[in-house]
């Protein structure tokens, strides 16, 4: 049995840039230097993803809708 592959990941983030820097109380305003800026918003995505992730695992659930491959040997008891 090999694991399960992603075949379509998720459309979008359930929990949205915006809202994660409202979470973390950052308001509207404070993006005056915009690499700094961009890096920020990259960093806190990849934060917001990396917790998607842990909670589907933790949870073995998914939020959004993704479509995966899991490849069976053969079916127990089958011989």
């Amino acid at each position: 049995m090999q694991d399960p592959v992603l075949i379509t990941p998720p459309a979008a983030e359930p929990v949205t840039l915006a809202e994660v820097k409202l979470q973390l109380g950052f308001s509207p305003f404070q993006d005056s230097d915009r690499a700094a800026s961009q890096m920020l918003n990259d960093k806190l995505r990849s934060y917001a993803l990396a917790a998607r992730r842990e909670c589907e695992s933790y949870s073995r659930l998914v939020f959004i809708t993704q479509h995966w491959l899991l490849r069976l040997d053969g079916f127990t008891g089958a011989d």
